[in-house]
Formats: C-alpha cells, structure tokens, sequence
C-alpha cells in the first residue's frame, strides 16, 4: 500500500473515531438476505485477499451485516489471523478499515481491538503448565505463527488509524469469545498516562512491551526481528541498509511538507527511545 493510501485511510478512520457516520457510504436499500450476510461471514474468516478486496468493499457497501457484527468480528479476527503475504495484509487492512468506517469505534472496532490484544498477549504460564510438554510446544509453535502475522496486521491498522491504543479495547461479549481461546489475558501497562489517566502508548509497542518484557526465555525475539524489518522506517524512523535516503517526492507523485516530515520524524523518535528501554 503506498504511502499516499494509507494517509487517506488515516484520515478517514480518524474521522470515524470522531463520530462521523458518513465516512463509508452504503446503498440507500441495503440486502439482508441470510445466504448472503453469512457467505459474507465465512469468506471474511478464510478468503481474504487482495483478488477478493474489491467483492469484500461491494458488500460492506450492499449488505445489511448489522445484526450479524458479533459473528463479523468474530470472523474478521480469525481471519486476519491467517494473512501472510504483503497483499493480504493489505487487503485486510483496507476491508477492516471500511468496516471501522461504517459501524464505528463502539460497535465494531473497540471489540476487535480486544481480540486482536488477546490474541497478542503473552501466554498464560499456568495454563502452559497444565499441557502435556507435546501440548505445551505445540501451542507455542501456534501462537508465535498467529502472533507473527498480527504483529504486521496490527501495526498496519495502528498506521492507518483503526488501532490508536490499547485503553480503546472493550471485552466482546459471549458470542466472540471463542475466537481468542482462554489461555492468555491482555495486559495494559500505563507507564506515560496522560492527564486523565488513559495510557499514551501505541497499540503496536504496548504488545511488544508485553510480548517481550514478560519473555525470560527470549523466545518472542524473532517477532521483535519482524517487526523491526518491516517498520523500521515507518515506526523506527530507520533507514534500511544500503538505501538512498527518504525523498520528499513519492514514487506515485505525492509530496510531503516540512511539517509533515516534521511531525513524524518526532514520532517515531519518540517511539525508538521506548522501544531502547525495553
């Protein structure tokens, strides 16, 4: 996704944080037919892509799907869950992003924000305990898979604004609890609260607090690894060996002002001083 898409994204997911209803525009009749919001279901659990991305964003636009949003986002979870290549996640961001645009922070993004926690959080040693060392290995192998795709899908979606901090998460209820499993409980530690309280840090770096302040055995380190490869201009403000520097002009034409440049290169100045205390 180029960098001029994700600033539009960013700009209209934050005015869905901001209350704006009209961010998405949807069909004026919209179809409730059961067979196809359901179709839609379980496709948003297996069949994300990017050959799919246009359907997804069509549907979104036609289908009813409100009465079904405790399955959607059980379903959006599990599926961004099994994204691998740059397209897909691309996909999933775009088709997340239209769905936070349409049902907004209280009906559908604060609850995928827990799910997507959870499924990020360190795992619970007392449960690990209780598996047979087979077991207890497998689930490891499991959930640093699932953790290293979210890893990227969930920096991504922090970059484009569905994501802003943990503190926005609220716990789904019965309907999507079985997507996240019971072995793990999200843990938000607010070291830099603002003035009421509310933590200050981003999605991405509180679960990597967590991932690896809590990780004797370094076993969480390849996902630091990944993570610094794939965002280490973006959220670093690092340079990738042997390039030739950030240009203001874009490949796809756009530019950038000297505020902008501005404004995150102190971001993420901000965010590699945390990361080097962890």
């Amino acid at each position: 996704m180029d960098r001029a898409r994700k600033r539009e994204l960013r700009a209209l997911n934050e005015r869905a944080w901001d209350g704006d209803t009209d961010v998405f525009s949807v069909n004026g009749t919209l179809d409730s037919s059961l067979k196809k919001n359901t179709a839609f279901i379980k496709r948003l659990r297996t069949a994300v892509t990017a050959a799919t991305l246009s359907t997804f964003l069509q549907e979104i636009r036609t289908l009813s799907l409100h009465k079904y949003l405790s399955e959607i986002i059980s379903a959006c979870y599990e599926g961004l869950c099994k994204l691998k290549s740059p397209g897909e996640v691309e996909a999933g961001v775009e088709i997340v992003s239209a769905l936070h645009q349409r049902f907004g922070p209280g009906e559908f993004t604060e609850y995928l924000a827990w799910l997507l926690g959870k499924g990020m959080a360190t795992p619970d040693k007392s449960f690990l305990k209780t598996l047979a060392p087979d077991a207890r290995e497998k689930e490891e192998k499991e959930r640093i898979t699932r953790q290293r795709a979210l890893l990227r899908v969930v920096t991504e979606l922090w970059l484009v604004g569905v994501l802003r901090t943990l503190d926005d998460a609220t716990k789904p209820d019965d309907a999507t609890k079985a997507a996240a499993g019971k072995a793990t409980e999200i843990k938000v530690r607010s070291s830099n609260p603002n003035k009421n309280g509310v933590a200050t840090e981003p999605f991405p770096l509180e679960v990597l607090k967590d991932l690896l302040g809590y990780d004797r055995e370094h076993v969480n380190l390849p996902l630091l690894v990944i993570f610094v490869k794939a965002f280490s201009w973006d959220i670093l403000g690092v340079q990738p060996a042997g390039s030739e520097g950030r240009k203001t002009v874009e490949e796809d034409g756009a530019t950038i002002s000297t505020e902008e440049q501005a404004a995150t290169k102190e971001k993420t100045t901000m965010l590699e001083a945390t990361l080097n205390r962890l």
